[in-house]
């Protein structure tokens, strides 16, 4: 992102980090920006089991066909699996330097997610190290 770095107080991903061909780049990259104490917030989708973002996204378009003008199978191809799972999502953003806030659990809304059962959570989340202990 052409920001420099601690310069943004929050990032939001809303429903958008499984359209990245790589959604860690991604959160690497605002854990960057974002200022120490600032927050990250997402909308997640995760995956049920594997293969599932293939039939969720036969007719949707992707953020790489919008920016790069890919088509969905080539986008496919390249990287398959970008969803992440409940624990792999909470592991990453740890290690990358964020500590978990809040969280609230979504009902699905769509039809396909009604059917595959598809979870998603608001993340609110805060960048650390953060120094307001006295």
């Amino acid at each position: 992102m052409p920001f420099q770095s601690n310069e943004m107080d929050d990032v939001l991903f809303l429903y958008s980090l499984h359209h990245f061909s790589d959604p860690i780049q991604a959160i690497e990259e605002a854990h960057r920006v974002i200022r120490p104490g600032g927050y990250l917030i997402a909308i997640v989708e995760f995956r049920r089991f594997i293969g599932q973002e293939r039939f969720i996204h036969l007719n949707e378009v992707s953020m790489e066909h919008i920016i790069y003008g890919k088509t969905h199978e080539q986008n496919y191809s390249e990287n398959p699996e970008r969803f992440f799972s409940v624990r792999e999502f909470e592991k990453v953003t740890e290690e990358i330097g964020f500590e978990k806030r809040r969280e609230r659990t979504y009902k699905p809304t769509r039809k396909i997610d009604l059917l595959f059962k598809t979870k998603k959570i608001l993340y609110v989340m805060q960048k650390f190290p953060i120094s307001l202990k006295i």
